[in-house]
This record gives C-alpha cells, structure tokens and sequence, in this order.
C-alpha cells in the first residue's frame, strides 16, 4: 500500500522521501520525484537518519505505511520477534516524529493507516495485534502532544 501511495504521490508532482530496507533497490527504476533512503525500522539508532538526510528541509506530511506482521499464532511467538514487531509498528513511528518535530512545515499532517486490529483480535495474529493497539496510543499521544507545533495528526 505504501508503495502505490508513493508512486501515486509523485505521478502527482510530489516530492517524496522513501523510507524502507530496501528503498533505493524498491525505486531504483522509479520517478525522479521519488528521493528513496535505506533505512531499518527495527534499528532504533537509524531512527536520526531522516533528520540527517533533510537537513534544513520542511516536511509537508508524514504518512506512516510500515507494517511488520510477526509470527503466527503464540506458539510461534517469541520475544525476540515480539520486540522487532513492536519497534517497528510503534517505537519507530513516535521516535521517528520526536526527531522531525523541527522539520514540519506549519500546518503539515501526520499520517497513521489505520487497522482494524487495533481493536479486534485477528486469528493467528497476536502480535500484529497488540502493535497495532499500541500504535494507536501512539496516534492518540502524538495528536495532542503536538497539537502545539502546528501540526495534525490524522
């Protein structure tokens, strides 16, 4: 989904940075627009690159589009996956916008694609589910932890 926002964003003459493992390969071959950089959302210490990368630059919106799904069923499960899942779908999104808080123009928006399993258990997906509950939290806090900065969280 992520990636059909960011082609449809820049057939539109947007500007678009591309954050993912594998973005440069991803969008190697894409639109000039689309500016891709390598980053891993599982590795808290990359969470500054973004910042790095733009510099004096404003952001006109943040959409949030990573999604890590996790093992099947809790007997799968193990804390290793639960803490990957975890940074990934929630740590990353509240760390990621603490460091851009700066770099937002006024009025700019921040994103979050929303799930269902936020708040209905998803067969065989517990993890993914309890990420994603958190996730929310992490919409909730930053809507009014940043209504002050001139953005909206959405």
């Amino acid at each position: 989904m992520g990636h059909a926002f960011t082609l449809k964003l820049a057939s539109e003459g947007y500007r678009v940075l591309a954050v993912g493992r594998t973005a440069t390969d991803t969008y190697r071959e894409a639109n000039e627009k689309i500016v891709p950089l390598d980053m891993d959302l599982n590795d808290s210490s990359s969470y500054g690159k973004i910042k790095q990368f733009l510099g004096e630059d404003k952001i006109h919106s943040l959409f949030y589009f990573a999604v890590h799904e996790g093992p099947t069923g809790m007997e799968n499960t193990h804390y290793e996956e639960f803490e990957t899942v975890m940074r990934v779908n929630t740590a990353s999104k509240l760390f990621i916008t603490k460091e851009l808080v700066g770099n937002f123009k006024e009025g700019a928006k921040i994103v979050f694609l929303y799930s269902k399993a936020a708040q209905k258990y998803m067969l065989n997906a517990p993890i993914y589910c309890i990420s994603r509950a958190a996730e929310y939290m992490v919409y909730k806090v930053l809507k009014e932890e940043v209504k002050n900065c001139f953005l909206t969280v959405v």
